[in-house]
């Protein structure tokens, strides 16, 4: 494939939010090799302009899309404020008892304070560290391609495009007890894993996942969370696969499904995009969900609500989708995401954010846009964030 028509194809499944976690950071690579590219990719993120792609092109014009930016960056009033972040003027007029919300909105004269800073910290990147059975640690984003390991009848590797794959090895049969292998995510780290049935996990920063190399012979396929996952899972009707958070139990056959479980955050949020899954807490019957609802678990209790599943899984297609989320949550995205470390010198209170931004940008360029609702400012001291008036 030429490079064009490539970069044409990785737009187009932006776009679609169908990009693997390998095609996201080859596309976040494209974006940050100059400014413009990356103003193209933050352009994409605004639902209208998308919408209008989706409508009137039958493939992305990237020239187009690219003449558009540097046409743009010839008018002063618009040339460092992204569209989608022209909240002031909005935000005062449409203050509201939970806090304030960024909104799309005409452009305005605004030019963002400068966020106080030490250090120009770049977005995480495809990295994880993967424990196996016998204690053995291998660095994913050290490690070379190719095969890493072989277990109970299961050969693993490395492929060029950084994921990592379990595949049933021909020449030898599973015998012995079942290997139980680990895959963890520092902050500012993301990793895909293929698992030896077919399914897909794209596992988010500071996240863990437990599973064994092979499901054959299990009446179920069980795995294990720590943190966000997004799950594209291989039907089998005779073996359920099972995801264990420290609250919660997902079962399903065969579906598209996000599971947030931070345990830092107030509730695991569970999101179905396709199929069905039934989500249970100890000692209580199961919650089943439909496509488009997510089941928010709050200490022993389970609400079923509708979602914008987009929203969800912004993250696994390489955007940061606040909707509307507490400030402090935020934060705790930006934290987890640029591996830095967030202090208050200053309680926003019930301040909540909108918008979206690619998460390949630099994290001085995201608190810019948070400081824009004239709420917050940041001082950022190495690895240190902190949030003042």
């Amino acid at each position: 494939m030429e490079p064009q028509e490539r970069l044409i194809y990785l737009l187009q499944r932006h776009i679609n939010h169908s990009l693997s976690a390998a095609e996201t950071e080859e596309l976040r690579n494209w974006s940050q090799s100059s400014a413009d590219n990356g103003q193209v990719l933050e352009d994409l993120g605004d639902p209208v302009y998308r919408e209008a792609v989706m409508r009137n092109q039958q493939q992305f014009d990237v020239e187009s899309a690219l003449q558009r930016v540097k046409n743009r960056a010839q008018t002063p009033v618009r040339k460092k404020i992204p569209v989608y972040w022209y909240a002031a003027a909005a935000c005062v007029a449409l203050l509201m008892a939970t806090g304030y919300y960024f909104q799309r909105s005409r452009p305005v004269i605004h030019t963002p304070p400068a966020v106080a800073h030490t250090d120009d910290i770049r977005p995480g990147s495809n990295k994880a560290i993967l424990t196996l059975a016998d204690g053995s640690v291998i660095s994913l984003s050290d490690a070379a391609n190719g095969t890493l390991a072989q277990q109970t009848g299961v050969h693993i590797s490395k492929t060029a495009d950084g994921q990592l794959v379990y595949e049933s090895a021909k020449e030898s049969a599973a015998s012995g007890p079942v290997a139980y292998n680990k895959m963890e995510t520092p902050n500012g780290g993301q990793h895909q894993v293929i698992l030896e049935d077919g399914s897909k996990i794209w596992l988010n920063a500071a996240s863990s996942l437990r599973f064994p190399s092979t499901f054959r012979g299990a009446a179920n396929r069980t795995v294990e969370l720590q943190g966000e996952a997004y799950f594209e899972i291989t039907k089998d009707a005779a073996h359920p696969f099972i995801v264990k958070t420290a609250q919660q139990e997902v079962k399903v056959l065969g579906t598209q499904f996000n599971i947030n479980s931070y345990p830092e955050e107030a509730a695991i949020r569970t999101t179905l995009l396709e199929g069905a899954i039934s989500v249970a807490l100890p000692g209580s019957g199961p919650q089943l969900l439909k496509p488009g609802q997510q089941a928010v678990v709050t200490a022993n209790t389970v609400a079923v609500v509708p979602v914008e599943v987009t929203e969800e899984t912004a993250w696994k297609n390489g955007l940061f989708s606040f909707n509307g989320q507490e400030f402090r949550t935020v934060m705790s995205m930006i934290a987890r995401w640029y591996d830095v470390k967030v202090v208050y010198d200053y309680d926003p209170g019930i301040l909540h954010i909108g918008g979206t931004v690619s998460r390949s940008r630099r994290m001085e360029e995201v608190l810019k846009m948070l400081e824009v609702t004239g709420d917050v400012k940041f001082n950022v001291a190495g690895k240190t964030i902190t949030v003042t008036k």
